[in-house]
């Protein structure tokens, strides 16, 4: 399970505690959100806020910043704008899938006859400047982007210009899941 689903299903849970709320945190007074924040107060440390695309957290946990200790919101905020930034909390790493726990279908990853899995595990780590010091290095999968194929040889040909003509000024081309 990626970051941004653990982050849904534990505010579907939190929900669920309190069934007067409905989904839409527009519609929630400021003693919901302290009810909200209340209910999930141990389950709100063990996401890994810091793992999820700018994209991810604008859409899906930026509209429940009430719930967030406003310190931690405030770092996150500076982590998506300023990608350098080190924050003072304790950041946990991303979370870790074993080749052998799930079943990774690499046509899901990307549609490509040469990448596989593992060098999209690499390129995201690369993105997301994440570090995993662990002796089963090789083990590990990071996949938290779906990585559009933009040209394919066999299909498009090899020549300049359709290579050109198909990436030049794309933008986005990598996804979060």
């Amino acid at each position: 399970m990626n970051e941004i689903e653990v982050w849904e299903h534990v505010l579907k849970w939190g929900l669920a505690q309190n069934p007067n709320l409905i989904l839409d945190p527009k519609t929630w007074s400021v003693d919901d959100f302290k009810t909200m924040k209340n209910i999930l107060q141990h389950c709100l440390p063990l996401i890994r806020f810091f793992s999820l695309s700018s994209i991810a957290f604008s859409q899906k946990v930026r509209p429940y910043r009430k719930l967030l200790d406003k310190q931690l919101y405030e770092e996150l905020l500076n982590s998506y704008l300023e990608p350098g930034s080190v924050s003072r909390y304790n950041v946990l790493r991303p979370r870790k899938i074993k080749n052998n726990e799930i079943k990774i279908d690499d046509s899901q990853i990307i549609d490509s006859k040469i990448v596989d899995s593992n060098i999209i595990s690499t390129v995201s780590k690369w993105v997301n400047k994440v570090v995993i010091n662990d002796n089963n290095y090789e083990e590990l999968i990071y996949l938290p982007y779906k990585f559009e194929l933009l040209l394919r040889g066999s299909r498009d040909g090899f020549t300049p210009n359709k290579f050109h003509e198909l990436c030049d000024g794309k933008a986005n081309t990598v996804r979060p899941l």
